[in-house]
């Protein structure tokens, strides 16, 4: 009793302003008081709200009601009409927790409960986001990348990255005139992202599907999805048809196959806007919106619909919401993720409240969480007007730390051509904007280099984009310009001296690789690229960087955002490659890559390729000759051929009582016999007297590490 006196006492009469509140279901108490410390007290002070929390318990038992609804209701619209300042509210909890209110068509909503008065097609008064799980680890996944996002942020220019994903769906193996509207309509979304950030599309218009006993399917368009929303984007956004659980009939993106590969490296969570039917619907089955916002390596938000949604609705709101985003690139107020989907649904309220069915789209996150894209500056001093092909230009901004560097051809139409056969209402007449190829992209500090490849010269009216970043330090938000219609100059002759390709050299977790080297199948090959004169990665030209194995026809293309300069100055970079379970046993490597200048490299490597299966073990056989010994021993064991990679050995000799008597350490010990010698002196170079000793022996490499207890004995 005295803890639930406590409850009600802190969350309403004593708090004197409240700006953000989180719901939560009991037995998420200590999971909503997380998130709640996160915004009192240690995010930077300008993102701090006045936070406070309230179980489902407490609703109940407090507010009025024929329904439990009702009395989620009463209670939000009474702290609306208590505190003034409040802005946000999160729910955690699924439908059973907290359920939505309904349409009279069965449509959830949440925004309904911030509305003052009983009517159901009205926009939202209050940014609401809900997290559709009462399970205690889903919550404390969500709860984990939340924290880390906000409190040790991954700063780059990822954040200014959007991925654009068309459907083109197949009916009865043929194309589908009227399915260009999923292109034309990620056209507009590219027309508003275009001028403040890097935007990649991924349209099936583009792409083969295979045929198989269950159906079409998209496997490479997948697979590049996956590879670069791995890599770290701010946006991704799919129009197109799907369902709860995949994107697509071709499973562009399918829940129960492509989850497990979902896999975020450092911190560089994406916001996901699905514009598709039912991808939210979290209230009577598991969908893929709830997966992703529970899932810790997957998304750090996801708006998407609860129900069926018509496409001229659906592009519509997807106009607003992305027209609200990037107002925050001009802006220097702090945007939440909740702030752009309420204004959005404002906005499709006032140009048809008719019509409004801005509920059909549900906020799956925090709706406090701040929105770390970067603001425009005016850095044209260091982007030059025109660029010389064959030129080594330097750019220079030591006054900031983290930089980036992006060039590309500009923008350029595809079509108009014809898709499908076409119908009364389509007729497959379909263009589209799409990004230039890349010409040079960096990453550094302070500092960079850059060239223009001579096979610009095939493209010599053309003009380039330049993308500029920079983050300095202990900020948020980065500084962005982006530079159209740089001239690239083919005019003056191209002075070369340089007749000589890239020198590749490959390494596996930072020991170089040799002829007949033992590596492990699925285990990656690093491939380490030097030319003074830059590493051409311009895309499309026959100049790609490129691999395959043996005498193999096919070559597995490098596409360039695969490649990253260590110090594009020097021109040294690397790229690495995963090695394929297929290939197994003896095989020749081969690799080739062109620089700047286009002088060609072609290298090749012997590799052993192991099955990962084969052994877990680093060693065997581990002995100790003599044993007994009188004055000297050796020590003997037998390195496995699970990798090439060198052994190193850490030897920890201790008496009966436990007292350290002996250390010794051996790096870079090669795979098969060894042996090593011991005089049977403590570290102070003094005779051990006889007796029997304990020896422990630690085995490490890379990824792997092995230990082993022996006995020793020491006798006259």
């Amino acid at each position: 009793m005295q803890l639930q006196f406590l409850s009600l006492f802190s969350c309403l009469s004593i708090i004197l302003s409240l700006e953000y509140a989180i719901l939560y279901d009991d037995n998420l108490y200590e999971q909503a008081t997380s998130i709640s410390n996160l915004y009192n007290s240690q995010v930077e002070d300008d993102f701090k709200l006045n936070t406070e929390t309230f179980s489902n318990t407490y609703i109940e038992q407090n507010y009025t009601g024929n329904t439990y609804s009702e009395k989620i209701k009463d209670f939000i619209n009474h702290l609306e009409n208590t505190y003034n300042e409040l802005k946000y509210i999160l729910i955690l909890g699924d439908e059973i927790s907290f359920p939505p209110i309904y349409t009279s068509n069965d449509i959830p909503s949440d925004d309904f409960y911030s509305q003052t008065i009983n009517q159901l097609n009205l926009p939202p008064q209050i940014s609401i986001g809900r997290i559709p799980s009462s399970n205690i680890e889903q919550i404390n996944n969500f709860v984990t990348k939340l924290t880390s996002f906000l409190l040790n942020p991954t700063i780059g220019s990822w954040r200014d990255t959007a991925i654009l994903i068309a459907d083109d769906e197949y009916k009865n193996g043929e194309n589908e005139a009227c399915e260009i509207k999923h292109t034309l309509n990620s056209n507009i979304i590219y027309n508003i992202l275009s001028p403040y950030m890097n935007v990649k599309t991924f349209y099936g218009v583009e792409y083969n599907s295979v045929t198989t006993s269950d159906g079409l399917y998209h496997n490479e368009l997948n697979e590049d999805i996956i590879n670069q929303i791995n890599q770290g984007v701010a946006l991704i956004n799919y129009i197109g048809h799907g369902d709860q659980r995949s994107l697509s009939a071709e499973k562009i993106i399918d829940m129960e196959r492509d989850m497990s590969q979902l896999s975020v490296d450092s911190n560089k969570l994406g916001i996901w806007v699905v514009g598709t039917c039912k991808f939210g619907q979290y209230d009577n089955e598991t969908c893929m919106a709830e997966e992703l916002i529970t899932n810790e390596d997957a998304s750090i938000g996801v708006i998407s619909t609860v129900r069926s949604v018509s496409s001229n609705y659906n592009i519509d709101f997807l106009d607003f919401m992305f027209t609200s985003y990037v107002n925050h690139f001009s802006n220097s107020d702090i945007l939440r993720l909740g702030d752009i989907v309420k204004e959005a649904k404002n906005n499709s309220y006032n140009n048809n409240p008719n019509f409004y069915q801005g509920y059909l789209f549900h906020l799956f996150g925090d709706p406090a969480l701040p929105i770390f894209s970067s603001k425009q500056q005016d850095l044209s001093q260091f982007t030059p007007n025109s660029i010389d092909i064959g030129e080594i230009y330097n750019i220079d901004m030591n006054n900031y730390n983290l930089g980036s560097l992006k060039i590309s051809f500009n923008d350029y139409e595809i079509g108009p051509f014809y898709y499908g056969e076409p119908t009364a209402s389509c007729n497959g007449e379909l263009n589209y904007t799409v990004p230039g190829n890349n010409i040079f992209k960096d990453s550094f500090l302070e500092n960079s280099c850059y060239i223009i490849p001579i096979d610009a010269i095939s493209c010599s009216d053309c003009t380039s984009r330049m993308q500029l970043y920079y983050q300095n330090e202990g900020m948020y938000n980065g500084i962005s310009y982006i530079k159209e219609n740089v001239e690239i100059n083919a005019n003056d002759p191209i002075l070369i001296s340089d007749n000589t390709g890239p020198e590749i050299t490959f390494s596996n977790a930072n020991y170089n690789l040799y002829n007949n080297s033992t590596i492990s199948a699925n285990s990656e090959i690093t491939v380490n690229i030097t030319d003074s004169s830059g590493v051409n990665i311009y895309d499309g030209i026959g100049h790609n960087m490129r691999y395959w194995f043996n005498d193999e026809v096919e070559s597995y293309q490098i596409n360039s955002n695969e490649f990253y300069y260590n110090d594009a100055c020097s021109g040294s970079g690397n790229l690495k490659i995963t090695i394929p379970q297929e290939y197994l046993g003896q095989n020749t490597f081969y690799f080739e890559a062109w620089d700047n200048y286009n002088n060609r490299t072609l290298e090749s490597i012997e590799l052993d390729i192991l099955n990962k299966k084969r052994t877990d073990k680093l060693i065997s056989n581990f002995l100790n000759l003599p044993n007994p010994f009188k004055n000297n021993t050796h020590l003997t064991f037998q390195v496995h051929d699970v990798s090439n990679l060198p052994i190193d050995l850490k030897i920890k000799i201790f008496d009966l009582d436990g007292k350290i008597l002996k250390n010794m350490e051996f790096y870079n010990i090669n795979q098969n016999f060894n042996s090593i010698t011991w005089d049977g002196q403590d570290n102070l170079n003094r005779e051990l007297p006889n007796g029997t000793y304990l020896m422990y022996a630690t085995f490490s490499s890379y990824n792997k590490e092995q230990s082993i207890k022996h006995i020793l004995t020491k006798v006259k």
